[in-house]
């Protein structure tokens, strides 16, 4: 399917469709495109690189209008500029949603407002990477 048809699976509003496009930063290489959102996607969206279908995901994400996102691992696999534009993308999207990740990336734990540490079916939370490391101490298997 196209990106406006698997943009469209979430909201067909076209205006609110590239609007959020906008806001991850992808309308300018979709643009790029022959087709642009007419672009058909291939098998596994092999036409777009790892960050790229990570921003289309997020598009996707904040089209649903949905006031928590849960975000699993999402700079995994990502290259440093990449990583760095979806960091920078989650602290500006905070200010108006709940972001719940789950990372074991230092550079994004910084980000956090609120440190959530899972252990043997415990949680305990830390206001920063920096409280989470000196309360757990010497722990030879911290998780993070």
């Amino acid at each position: 399917m196209s990106i406006r048809d698997n943009l469209r699976l979430v909201n067909s509003n076209k205006k609110r469709q590239e609007e959020v496009i906008k806001e991850v930063g992808l309308h300018e290489h979709i643009m790029s495109l022959p087709k642009g959102y007419s672009t058909v996607l291939t098998g596994n969206a092999t036409n777009l690189s790892g960050g790229q279908k990570q921003l289309l995901s997020i598009a996707r994400s904040l089209l649903t209008d949905a006031e928590i996102l849960l975000m699993d691992d999402i700079t995994a696999s990502l290259d440093p500029k990449t990583t760095n534009e979806i960091i920078e993308l989650l602290v500006r999207l905070k200010e108006d949603h709940t972001i719940l990740v789950i990372t074991n990336r230092e550079d994004l734990i910084n980000k956090a407002d609120k440190i959530i540490y899972l252990n043997k079916g415990k949680a305990k939370s830390y206001k920063s990477l920096t409280d989470l490391k000196e309360k757990l101490g010497h722990e030879s298997e911290v998780i993070i």
